[in-house]
């Protein structure tokens, strides 16, 4: 599977933002304004950017420490099929029986590494690059790709099913490629995690 270009515009639109807030309040209490209308402008712009800048930041400090976890892993684990994914309550089957590693996931969604070798596939927090473990292909049934309908449009998940008995793992669980280029590549990750399962006849 194709190595994906790094993605440095992140940080590129953090500073851009940044400087267009602080712009913005000079602009707002050093030029005078004096129209009610244009003031009520100003404030409803000076409101958007409070409100916009923290959301930015929510959303792209956990996918650029996520980039950042999965190139690391590729760079350690360059025989291993790494896919990043997102977990979401009301969207996608949690993937943990209840348990000690549940606490684990920290809240009702994050980001999942999928990383698929020769002895499995495992999942990975990409904060911390926390393990909740290995899950042999012995115990893999299937991992194929479905979609989820959305009231806008539909995008593919990925699920697996696992005879998970004696794993803390759901016996179905459900996850979400997470950015564009992900979801376009679905397919492809797919085949490279299913390429990594060994032969039933070798």
């Amino acid at each position: 599977m194709a190595e994906r270009p790094s993605k440095s515009r992140v940080p590129a639109l953090r500073i851009v933002l940044l400087v267009a807030t602080a712009v913005l309040f000079a602009a707002r209490f050093s030029l005078g304004v004096r129209s009610r209308g244009t003031e009520a402008l100003w404030d409803l712009l000076l409101a958007l950017t409070v409100v916009g800048v923290p959301a930015v930041f929510l959303l792209t400090v956990p996918a650029g420490k996520a980039r950042k976890a999965a190139e690391a892993l590729r760079a350690a684990r360059p025989d291993a099929v790494v896919v990043e994914t997102y977990w979401g309550a009301g969207y996608t089957d949690f993937f943990f029986r209840p348990g000690p590693l549940t606490r684990q996931a920290r809240g009702r969604s994050g980001r999942v590494l999928v990383v698929a070798d020769r002895r499995g596939l495992e999942l990975v927090r990409p904060q911390g690059a926390f393990s909740f473990g290995m899950i042999p292909w012995s115990l893999v049934k299937d991992v194929r790709l479905e979609d989820l309908s959305g009231p806008l449009a539909s995008r593919p998940k990925l699920v697996f099913e696992i005879q998970g008995s004696s794993t803390p793992f759901q016996d179905r669980f459900e996850l979400l490629p997470t950015d564009k280029d992900e979801r376009a590549h679905a397919g492809q990750s797919l085949d490279a995690i299913l390429a990594k399962r060994p032969s039933t006849h070798s």
